[in-house]
């Protein structure tokens, strides 16, 4: 017989089915300690936000992350699998500020001031562009995985803030007819060129002064607008 034929064949990376996962990679187990897969999942997303998901190999991951290249197809199938609970812990981590929002009785003006400095904040975070660059590259190949992730972090988000104005409209504090489409209007207010100055690179002056003159002149703009 063929010696080569004996060889054991390494799995392809990103093909799904080759190695189901044993237990949820988004959550530890006692098989799967938070600490081993806070480890891997770092690695990964450093490997794939400075090398894109062409050019990251589960090679390189688990010579990051300090562990056997069988580890990550145990417990994440292959690259697509890595690769999909990369995005998830990403979109947790730019995102989970923004749900923990005021009160919904609180002052409009102070509550979007603060809502609208962490939506800046959070961003215009280098990881946060590097991760959008990332998704705009491999959309076409993980559709279904960056629509769910979409619908979770910025729809998640937009439906928060469009809960507060709801509520403030039924308290007469402002007049907000469609306070979903109102949120998405604060957003691109907020931070639509912002965000296209820095996915090209662009130079963006986020000096303290500058970023607070934005955020006042959005907020004020927005609540004239939705004035009661």
């Amino acid at each position: 017989m063929n010696v080569a034929s004996q060889q054991q064949k390494a799995p392809d990376e990103s093909r799904k089915g080759d190695a189901a996962p044993v237990s949820d990679p988004q959550h530890a187990t006692p098989e799967f300690p938070s600490t081993k897969r806070d480890a891997i999942i770092e690695a990964a997303t450093a490997c794939f936000l400075s090398n894109g998901f062409g050019a990251t190999s589960m090679d390189k991951v688990a010579a990051a992350a300090g562990v056997a290249k069988q580890t990550l197809y145990h417990y994440f199938g292959n690259k697509n699998g890595l690769f999909e609970a990369t995005l998830r812990h990403v979109t947790g981590q730019i995102t989970h500020v923004l749900f923990d929002h005021q009160p919904l009785d609180r002052d409009p003006a102070e509550t979007l001031r603060r809502f609208g400095s962490e939506v800046m904040e959070v961003t215009l975070r280098p990881q946060s562009v590097a991760f959008m660059r990332l998704l705009i590259t491999e959309a076409g190949k993980h559709r279904e995985v960056i629509d769910t992730l979409f619908r979770q972090a910025i729809d998640g988000v937009s439906d928060t803030l469009a809960d507060y104005l709801r509520k403030q409209a039924d308290l007469n504090r402002l007049r907000v007819d469609d306070p979903k489409h109102a949120a998405r209007m604060f957003f691109g207010m907020l931070t639509g060129e912002l965000r296209l100055r820095a996915l090209l690179g662009a130079q963006i002056d986020m000096a303290p002064a500058a970023r607070e003159k934005h955020l006042n002149a959005s907020v004020d703009a927005f609540l004239r607008a939705f004035a009661a």
